[in-house]
């Protein structure tokens, strides 16, 4: 300890953050830990974190061989470094300290309480009588640690039980701030609470929230997050939908008809939205258009089919993962010459623009 101690005397502060770049997140939290200027250093260096996940399985279970819970962080420019948390009663860790055959065990302080841990080069093992209590004293004591901005947050098994959790989680001021929040898919539906704190969540640059909202869940907020995916959105009501202010859009299993598809195109054609570059509307299960829909889209919208000799536009609108096919849609022109093209087949409904004046790009996220 005296000699990281002495060394650091040694480096200026541009040649410590060039030696933290160096290192792994293990090794770094590891350096952190041999004084207080050591982690001073750490701190102030502000590392930003690209990713930060939280997987919940186990949790309520108490499973001895498999993990209660798994914290996964991603320093910018780093690889991760992963906290499983297994549960082990007290007399089991006093005898895992204690044994002579087995020195990996060892104490490690984070958030100022004591854990046995198993410290490897990718991760850190954390044994103890209540996880619950472990995984936020970790969380906080690493972002503590890595001041910067959190790029992504992922949070996994969002089940009702759990919102004790997570729903601390994504209050705590870092998390609270991320630029994109992302929840995997979800049979059982989320809790209200979870719900409505997840859509209050301030100035996101992307959600991807496939998990299933409650069927009474209501929510007055204009969604303005320029990247938006929503995979249960059978809540939002046409007022939400029409005054969605956003970049990329894409909902699935909504309840919207022809007419509010109609009145969206319409609002774009009849406003001055600049910002929009994609809507699409998705389904599971195949449309039935003529029954389900009547027509009403094109209602008092005048549009001409795509032609592949016409050079207005190309074929396929880009997506960040692939590309819409637009052979078969309408093209429309704003009073201002912003083009799009609605499209739609036995899946989607999809909006695109290809441009507004003095805009070239025809990209999407």
């Amino acid at each position: 300890m005296e000699e990281f101690t002495s060394l650091l005397d040694m480096l200026s502060p541009d040649m410590a953050a060039g030696l933290l770049k160096q290192m792994n997140p293990v090794d770094i939290i590891e350096l952190s830990n041999v004084s207080p200027q050591w982690e001073h250093v750490v701190k102030s260096n502000q590392i930003e974190i690209k990713e930060l996940h939280v997987n919940l399985e186990g949790m309520e279970y108490h499973w001895k061989e498999k993990t209660c819970a798994i914290l996964g962080i991603k320093p910018v420019q780093r690889s991760f470094v992963h906290f499983l948390f297994y549960y082990r009663k007290e007399e089991e860790l006093k005898k895992m300290l204690e044994d002579p055959e087995d020195p990996t065990f060892v104490e490690k302080v984070f958030d100022d309480e004591t854990f046995v841990c198993q410290v490897r080069q990718t991760n850190i093992q954390v044994f103890t009588p209540n996880p619950k209590l472990a995984l936020f004293n970790v969380i906080d004591h690493m972002l503590r640690l890595f001041t910067g901005t959190i790029h992504m947050v992922n949070i996994a098994d969002c089940l009702p039980v759990y919102d004790d959790i997570i729903i601390p989680i994504l209050k705590k001021k870092q998390v609270n701030m991320c630029k994109k929040i992302m929840f995997p898919y979800s049979v059982e539906p989320v809790s209200n609470a979870l719900a409505s704190r997840v859509m209050a969540i301030p100035n996101l640059h992307a959600m991807e929230c496939l998990f299933k909202f409650p069927d009474d869940f209501r929510s007055n907020k204009k969604i303005t997050i320029p990247h938006v995916r929503i995979g249960s959105s059978a809540w939002m009501t046409r007022h939400c939908f029409l005054n969605m202010d956003c970049e990329n859009i894409v909902l699935t299993d909504s309840n919207f008809d022809g007419k509010d598809m109609n009145a969206f195109v319409k609002n774009w054609l009849e406003g001055d939205n600049r910002k929009l570059r994609r809507m699409q509307l998705t389904w599971c299960n195949p449309v039935d258009w003529k029954s389900k829909f009547q027509n009403h889209i094109m209602d008092g919208i005048k549009g001409n089919k795509w032609k592949p000799k016409d050079k207005t536009r190309s074929r396929y609108f880009k997506i960040r993962k692939g590309q819409i096919d637009c052979s078969s849609g309408i093209d429309i022109t704003r009073s201002d010459g912003a083009f799009a093209t609605i499209m739609r087949d036995n899946y989607s409904f999809s909006f695109v623009v290809w441009n507004y004046p003095e805009t070239t790009s025809s990209s999407s996220s």
